[in-house]
Protein backbone atom coordinates (compact mmCIF):
# COMPACT_ATOMS: atom_id res chain seq x y z
CA UNK A 1 0.00 0.00 0.00
CA UNK A 2 2.69 2.78 0.92
CA UNK A 3 6.72 2.92 1.01
CA UNK A 4 8.33 0.37 3.05
CA UNK A 5 10.41 2.16 5.54
CA UNK A 6 14.01 1.23 4.85
CA UNK A 7 16.23 1.63 7.80
CA UNK A 8 19.40 2.79 5.77
CA UNK A 9 22.35 3.65 8.32
CA UNK A 10 23.17 7.35 8.24
CA UNK A 11 26.29 9.19 7.06
CA UNK A 12 28.78 9.86 9.86
CA UNK A 13 28.78 13.66 8.44
CA UNK A 14 24.99 13.86 8.05
CA UNK A 15 25.07 12.93 12.21
CA UNK A 16 27.85 15.18 13.21
CA UNK A 17 26.39 18.30 11.39
CA UNK A 18 22.65 17.35 12.64
CA UNK A 19 23.89 16.94 15.91
CA UNK A 20 25.91 20.32 15.62
CA UNK A 21 22.85 21.92 14.13
CA UNK A 22 20.79 20.92 17.11
CA UNK A 23 23.53 21.82 19.71
CA UNK A 24 23.22 25.34 18.36
CA UNK A 25 19.28 25.35 18.39
CA UNK A 26 19.47 24.50 21.90
CA UNK A 27 21.67 27.28 22.99
CA UNK A 28 19.72 29.90 20.64
CA UNK A 29 16.20 29.20 22.37
CA UNK A 30 17.57 28.49 25.86
CA UNK A 31 20.53 31.16 26.51
CA UNK A 32 17.69 33.93 26.64
CA UNK A 33 16.19 32.36 29.55
CA UNK A 34 19.75 31.47 31.53
CA UNK A 35 20.69 35.08 30.91
CA UNK A 36 17.61 36.38 32.44
CA UNK A 37 18.24 33.92 35.70
CA UNK A 38 21.56 35.16 36.15
CA UNK A 39 20.83 38.75 35.91
CA UNK A 40 17.82 37.71 38.38
CA UNK A 41 20.39 35.75 40.57
CA UNK A 42 23.07 39.01 40.55
CA UNK A 43 21.50 41.86 41.15
CA UNK A 44 22.18 44.46 43.72
CA UNK A 45 20.66 43.67 46.73
CA UNK A 46 18.01 46.26 47.31
CA UNK A 47 18.63 49.04 50.03
CA UNK A 48 16.32 49.13 53.23
CA UNK A 49 12.28 50.13 51.92
CA UNK A 50 13.41 49.54 48.18
CA UNK A 51 12.33 47.70 45.71
CA UNK A 52 14.71 45.41 43.90
CA UNK A 53 16.09 46.01 40.56
CA UNK A 54 14.19 43.09 38.88
CA UNK A 55 10.68 42.03 40.31
CA UNK A 56 9.98 38.77 38.20
CA UNK A 57 11.64 36.94 35.16
CA UNK A 58 9.16 38.92 33.19
CA UNK A 59 10.07 42.18 34.19
CA UNK A 60 13.48 41.52 34.07
CA UNK A 61 13.46 40.42 30.59
CA UNK A 62 11.42 43.71 29.63
CA UNK A 63 14.11 46.03 31.08
CA UNK A 64 16.75 44.05 29.35
CA UNK A 65 15.27 44.45 26.08
CA UNK A 66 14.33 48.57 26.88
CA UNK A 67 17.87 49.07 27.71
CA UNK A 68 19.53 47.01 25.02
CA UNK A 69 16.98 45.88 22.47
CA UNK A 70 16.10 42.12 21.82
CA UNK A 71 19.76 41.23 20.60
CA UNK A 72 21.07 42.04 24.63
CA UNK A 73 18.67 38.64 25.47
CA UNK A 74 21.76 37.09 23.41
CA UNK A 75 24.66 38.86 24.82
CA UNK A 76 27.37 36.09 25.52
CA UNK A 77 26.16 33.18 23.25
CA UNK A 78 29.14 32.89 21.38
CA UNK A 79 31.07 31.46 24.46
CA UNK A 80 28.19 28.69 24.75
CA UNK A 81 27.60 28.28 21.00
CA UNK A 82 31.58 27.57 20.61
CA UNK A 83 31.39 24.86 23.58
CA UNK A 84 28.10 23.06 23.22
CA UNK A 85 27.83 22.79 18.76
CA UNK A 86 30.99 20.39 19.07
CA UNK A 87 29.55 18.57 22.31
CA UNK A 88 26.14 17.47 20.49
CA UNK A 89 27.77 16.69 16.95
CA UNK A 90 30.03 14.43 18.71
CA UNK A 91 27.39 12.72 20.63
CA UNK A 92 25.08 12.36 17.38
CA UNK A 93 28.01 10.67 15.44
CA UNK A 94 28.68 8.72 18.82
CA UNK A 95 25.32 7.33 18.93
CA UNK A 96 24.80 6.41 15.34
CA UNK A 97 28.09 4.86 14.50
CA UNK A 98 27.54 2.75 17.88
CA UNK A 99 24.40 1.76 16.57
CA UNK A 100 26.11 0.43 13.61
CA UNK A 101 28.37 -1.46 16.05
CA UNK A 102 25.01 -3.08 17.45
Amino acid sequence: MGEEATNKPTSGVVSFVTGGFGGMCLVATGHPLDLIKVNMQTQPKPEPGQPPMYSNAIDCARKMVAKDGFRGLYRGMSAPLVGVTPIFATCFWGYDMGKLIA
